[in-house]
């Protein structure tokens, strides 16, 4: 049967193992050991989060990227910005060989989230924004309680296996022309 065949052959979502994380404008990084990454330091107007990561899943057919709440963020809020927003404009998903730097594009085909906020034409509010490469529209939950964790998932156009000596690199371009 085939909800049988889907479950067999199904992994839950796995935290990628992180090897490496890095912001371009000098927010600071610190991962927590569980797979969660805490922002903190300087706040520039626009960053760029760089995750370098490792899986053991066969086969990976999308990202899912949760967004916390933090004590030290506005208000205990998403984000470190006046309103406790974010707004994620861009993502990009990278596959490259260890100790390499060569990188090979891999392809998005859709994202969707658990909250937007609901906008019309180009705006901040819609997941799907982050697909393509144009910051004036992008991610964010602004409308929705700020104050809760919310969760975006980016499926992959083809599924992906890693070898043994691969990594990914998740690239998240924070680049709004409106943020604080």
């Amino acid at each position: 049967d085939r909800v049988r065949m889907v479950q067999d052959g199904f992994a839950a979502w796995q935290p990628l193992g992180l090897v490496a994380v890095e912001a371009e404008a000098g927010t600071v990084l610190q991962p927590d050991g569980e797979g969660v990454v805490q922002a903190s330091g300087p706040h520039p107007r626009q960053d760029d989060y760089r995750v370098v990561g490792t899986s053991t899943l066969k086969r990976i057919t999308g990202l899912r990227l949760e967004v916390f709440p933090h004590e030290t963020h506005t208000d205990g809020k998403l984000g470190r910005g006046s309103s406790g927003e974010f707004i994620l404009t861009d993502v990009k998903l990278q596959l490259r060989q260890r100790g390499e730097s060569q990188l090979q594009e891999i392809e998005f085909v859709s994202a969707v989230a658990d909250a937007e906020k609901n906008v019309g034409g180009r705006n901040y509010g819609r997941v799907s924004g982050t697909l393509d490469d144009d910051p004036r529209n992008g991610w964010t939950t602004e409308t929705h309680d700020a104050s809760k964790p919310h969760v975006a998932v980016f499926a992959l156009r083809e599924p992906l296996s890693l070898r043994t000596d691969q990594e990914l690199v998740f690239v998240m371009y924070h680049r709004s022309t409106v943020g604080d």
